[in-house]
């Protein structure tokens, strides 16, 4: 909830999520911001066949098994919804009641009712600058806890989409 009420309380028109130990560099924010203009939704992604990046094979089928998960159930077209992200305050306030994640998960959340709201979405490629991190992915814990977050958007997606 902390996230969501950042978002209401902020000053400027855009916001940035963005790992706190900087695992994409500063081009990414450069780029960003260079490109919000062109739409209401930027996402620094992985999957951008530009991208270049180093994964641990275990962290890059979990992440394509996510993102293939959430594109069946919300058809978002979208590669990867789990980089960094720069959004247009004014264009999201219409949906920020509806983002109730505490985690990493509101980030999606942002994506899918963007997309429900029409808003242009961009993914743009990134540069993975660390990788010195073991992956702390525990596939079935981990697994379990994301098919249940989708689920659950899933069913709230289903009773609101018509609401827009």
């Amino acid at each position: 909830m902390g996230l969501r009420e950042g978002i209401k309380k902020a000053k400027y028109e855009y916001s940035m999520f963005y790992a706190i130990d900087l695992p994409f560099g500063f081009d990414v924010i450069e780029d960003s911001i260079r490109e919000i203009k062109n739409a209401d939704i930027i996402i620094g992604s992985k999957s951008h066949p530009s991208s270049r990046i180093k994964m641990n094979p275990k962290r890059k089928i979990f992440s394509y098994l996510y993102n293939k998960l959430l594109n069946i159930f919300f058809h978002l077209n979208i590669k990867d919804t789990q980089g960094s992200l720069i959004f247009k305050k004014s264009c999201t306030m219409k949906y920020i009641p509806r983002l109730d994640s505490s985690d990493a998960f509101l980030e999606t959340q942002l994506i899918i009712y963007g997309k429900l709201s029409n808003l242009k979405i961009m993914e743009i490629p990134i540069e993975l600058k660390q990788n010195r991190h073991k992956s702390k992915i525990r596939p079935f814990r981990d697994g379990t806890k994301m098919f249940l977050q989708v689920l659950k958007e899933y069913c709230k997606f289903k009773r609101t989409k018509n609401n827009f």
